[in-house]
C-alpha cells in the first residue's frame, strides 16, 4: 500500500485475481465488464461550510488528503458507484435530516428508503453506545451494552432512544443498504440531562 502523487488528476485501478488470469492468458478473454469505485481515504465530515475564506474553502482539507493506491473489494466501505446488477443508477439512501439532536430521554425512528435499488434490510451502526440505545432489528444494542463501544443492528427500521448524560455527547449513526451497498452517516448531538434529572 502506498500513496498516490494527487497534484495531478489520477486513476488508479487493480484487477481481480480472476481479472489477472483471463489477462495472463492472452487470447482475447479480457474484458471489462463490471467495476467498482471508491473512495474509503476520504473523510467527508472534514467538509466545512462554516470556512470563513467562503464556499471555495469549504472542500480544501479534503481536496489536500493523501491518497492511497487501489485495494482489493474486501473492506471497502464508501463506494462511489454500487448499482445492482442490471440497475443503471447507484442506490441513494434517502433519510428525513441530516442532523439528529435528542435530549435525554427522547426517541427518534430510523426509517431510511433507497433510491434506484430495492434495499430489504439495512445495516444500522451507532458509533458509541454511550450516546443511547438501540431496539429492533437484530443484534441490537439494549441498555446492557458496554458503554462507549460501536453497536450494530440490522433490520428495516429501528428506534433509537438517547441516554441521561451529565454533559453533551456527539455520536453518528451510519446506515447501509444490504442490496445496494449506499451508505449514509447521520450526525447524532446528545444534550446532556437538565439538573433536576429526566423524566420518563
Amino acid at each position: 500500500m502506498g500513496f498516490l502523487d494527487n497534484t495531478s488528476t489520477t486513476v488508479d485501478a487493480i484487477l481481480t485475481k480472476k481479472g489477472r488470469e483471463l489477462l495472463a492468458k492472452g487470447d482475447g478473454q479480457f474484458k471489462i465488464t463490471r467495476f467498482r469505485l471508491s473512495d474509503d481515504e476520504i473523510d467527508y465530515s472534514l467538509y466545512d461550510t462554516t470556512h470563513p475564506n467562503g464556499s471555495n474553502f469549504f472542500g480544501a482539507v479534503i481536496e489536500n488528503i493523501s491518497l492511497l493506491e487501489a485495494f482489493p473489494v474486501g473492506k471497502l466501505k464508501y463506494f462511489l458507484i454500487n448499482a445492482s446488477e442490471g440497475t443503471t443508477a447507484a442506490g441513494i439512501i434517502n433519510f428525513s435530516t441530516s442532523t439528529i439532536t435528542l435530549n435525554a430521554g427522547q426517541r427518534t425512528t430510523f426509517n431510511p428508503t433507497t433510491d434506484n435499488v430495492t434495499d430489504n434490510a439495512y445495516i444500522f451502526t451507532l458509533s458509541n453506545s454511550s450516546a443511547g440505545t438501540i431496539q429492533g432489528g437484530s443484534a441490537g444494542g439494549g441498555s446492557n451494552t458496554p458503554m462507549g463501544t460501536e453497536v450494530t443492528a440490522r433490520g428495516k427500521t429501528i428506534r433509537f432512544t438517547a441516554r441521561r448524560l451529565n454533559q453533551d455527547l456527539n455520536a453518528t449513526m451510519t446506515i447501509e443498504g444490504l442490496q445496494s451497498g449506499a451508505r449514509i452517516s447521520i450526525p447524532l448531538a446528545i444534550k446532556a440531562a437538565p439538573a433536576g434529572g429526566v423524566k420518563a
